[in-house]
């Protein structure tokens, strides 16, 4: 088998292997005390801002919780547990294919002594980072293969085509050492 076959052979594994493990867009993260200790049952209410729709879950014995099948949009991450601050976090924006994580460290009390307790909130203003996941999810489209001239025929060459890649430049160069 050639080289460029063996190339191209894994090109195409490597391609289905990332359309399977696609992700699904969700909302995930941990809720813990000012102590690090983990809210269990806490309340999450994941709202979307575009249609109003709330999704609702509770923290893991791990104090952690996942909402799978968001639809790409802006979200208002809500947290709340008995005897601790609520906590909100707006303008959440989560991508088609992405994780969106969002730790919560939440306060313990109320304000003044009242029984009508204060609300942390927190504007997210940053894209979001995927960090849960090593998904890879992009794909180069058939018409730019058909169209883009590729001289040595290795099929990695569309890869280098993707946003973000950058191709390493190395010369070949062979040193002898100091002689």
């Amino acid at each position: 088998m050639s080289l460029a076959k063996m190339l191209l052979t894994a090109f195409i594994a490597l391609s289905l292997a990332a359309m399977a493990s696609a992700q699904i867009p969700s909302a995930t993260g941990a809720v813990t005390d000012q102590s690090g200790a983990v809210a269990t049952n806490a309340e999450v209410v994941i709202t979307n801002s575009r249609t109003n729709f709330s999704y609702r879950t509770k923290t893991t014995e791990a104090g952690l919780y996942r909402m799978p099948y968001l639809e790409a949009g802006t979200y208002t991450v809500e947290v709340t547990v008995a005897g601790f601050v609520p906590f909100r976090e707006t303008g959440l924006a989560i991508a088609t294919d992405q994780t969106a994580r969002v730790d919560v460290n939440l306060k313990v009390g109320t304000v003044g002594g009242s029984e009508t307790p204060a609300t942390v909130e927190v504007a997210a203003q940053a894209a979001q980072i995927q960090a849960d996941s090593s998904a890879v999810t992009n794909a180069t489209d058939a018409q730019v293969i058909n169209d883009v001239p590729n001289v040595t025929q290795i099929p990695l060459f569309y890869a280098m085509l993707q946003n973000g890649v950058q191709p390493r430049n190395e010369t070949s160069t062979s040193t002898l050492g100091d002689l």
